[in-house]
């Protein structure tokens, strides 16, 4: 997944995230506790980890950068 949109759609599985939600989210998930981890050859910083949750808690605003 590459976009914003990409990332609400969902994915072949149904999605991915929800709103306000992590522990629900598959993205988030198959970071911290889903096996096989994702990314498969690396872990990601913990920061990055903290952020992705943070920005779903939050409610997946879209940046505008």
């Amino acid at each position: 997944m590459e976009s914003y949109s990409q990332i609400l759609a969902g994915s072949d599985n149904g999605i991915v995230v929800f709103k306000g939600n992590s522990q629900l989210s598959l993205i988030y998930r198959t970071l911290v506790d889903i096996q096989p981890k994702m990314p498969v050859d690396t872990d990601l910083p913990q920061p990055q980890i903290d952020s992705l949750r943070k920005w779903i808690d939050d409610g997946l605003y879209e940046s505008r950068n």
